[in-house]
């Protein structure tokens, strides 16, 4: 791993005069990334000794998918959730990746060809995009690696059976793409630069591929390419190639609505750079069943009326016992990025229009903003959002 130069190097005086002390307080970007370094080619290593595996999927339409087909998918994967245990963790993301349109010309002058040579600049000046769906696998470090006393034994440990996690990590990678067959996933590697492009999108907002960096860095070098200020509840974004300036708001979600079905947020399909981040972490069965036990026996010691709510919890139980749902620390934030603040406070109105009419709770972020924006980032555990206990495939209500 190479020194972090930028972290430890502290700003000459010269440097500090010139661009005044709040140059002391920055910090590069990719300080707040935990990427580190490809292990193979499809397999990422992380900061904290996490694998992770990325799988791109083309999604299903909802409106027109029977829903016989979407609620087998959603048993499928959520089977293979509760299989695999409180050792990973998983992303779903959303983003939007621009489409291209465009049709052989309209050959020679004349009628056609102007008609033909308009609707092709009238579909250029739209720039028209097209939801992408990512699923991120991380197989994460033993318990003992996270426990101070035992982390340096542990981290060697993990170092000597790195390739034995790795296998583990394609065994599950291989077992989502047999359950997301329909979506058509296509698993990423550092060959084409959609990977690192992918990341670099839950930071602005817009995709575009990057090449593996051959520096002797991190990757989370390659995808520091932008400064990000944060003001109250608005991120200001500024490129660093171009220096164009964008401005991003980040919501979570507090409270759900009683039912969810995966056209929750369809109303989300706004014309700018929108990011849903979808984390989960199962819980393990033994706590999770002790949880529901407790709150079983104080309702029923309480006389509490709610008895619908008693049998669910019971028959949820049951589902987990059976392997079919697990449960764990589910989060959802969304990030909208516009090239101005008035068209950024629309879109904020929307969402949160949005979230009145499927009966949740939306809150722009404020206070955790920073912690929000880089918790977007898969494995970035570093950066805890709130997060509620919900059930295995939350993240398939995209």
């Amino acid at each position: 791993m190479a020194l972090n130069g930028m972290k430890y190097a502290k700003p000459s005086p010269a440097v500090i005069e010139t661009s005044g002390p709040a140059l002391a307080r920055e910090s590069h970007l990719a300080e707040h990334l935990p990427y580190v370094a490809f292990a193979e080619p499809d397999v990422m290593v992380l900061r904290e000794g996490d694998l992770m595996a990325t799988l791109r999927l083309e999604g299903l339409a909802a409106p027109t998918t029977p829903d016989i087909d979407l609620d087998a998918m959603k048993r499928a994967v959520a089977a293979v959730i509760a299989q695999t245990g409180n050792l990973y963790g998983f992303y779903v993301h959303r983003i939007f990746v621009p489409q291209n349109l465009t049709l052989p010309p309209v050959q020679r002058d004349g009628f056609a060809a102007e008609i033909d040579r308009r609707w092709q600049a009238h579909i250029a000046q739209l720039a028209p995009k097209k939801p992408q769906l990512y699923l991120s696998i991380l197989r994460r470090p033993e318990i003992g690696a996270r426990v101070p006393l035992l982390n340096a034994f542990a981290k060697r440990t993990w170092m000597k059976d790195r390739a034995g996690r790795a296998r583990e990590l394609d065994e599950v990678a291989g077992f989502f793409e047999t359950a997301l067959g329909p979506a058509k996933p296509v698993r990423l590697d550092n060959t084409t630069g959609e990977w690192l492009g992918f990341l670099a999108t839950l930071l602005t907002g817009q995709y575009a591929p990057i090449a593996r960096p051959n520096a002797p860095l991190p990757l989370a070098y390659a995808l520091g390419s932008c400064r990000a200020t944060f003001d109250a509840d608005t991120a200001r974004i500024t490129c660093g190639t171009t220096g164009e300036t964008r401005y991003g708001a980040l919501f979570s979600i507090k409270s759900y609505p009683a039912l969810t079905d995966v056209s929750l947020f369809d109303g989300l399909d706004l014309p700018l750079d929108v990011v849903l981040t979808n984390s989960f972490t199962p819980i393990p069965t033994n706590i999770m069943a002790e949880r529901i036990q407790r709150i079983v026996r104080q309702m029923r010691a309480a006389d509490d009326a709610a008895v619908s709510l008693r049998d669910q919890l019971m028959e949820a139980a049951d589902d987990q016992e059976a392997g079919r749902i697990a449960f764990g620390d589910h989060h959802l934030s969304i990030a909208v990025h516009a090239p101005d603040q008035p068209t950024l406070e629309q879109a904020a109105a929307e969402i949160k229009r949005l979230g009145q009419e499927i009966m949740a709770v939306i809150v722009r972020e404020n206070m955790a903003l920073k912690a929000t924006y880089f918790g977007q980032a898969p494995g970035n555990y570093g950066y805890p959002s709130d997060s509620t206990s919900d059930a295995g495939m939350s993240s398939a209500r995209l």
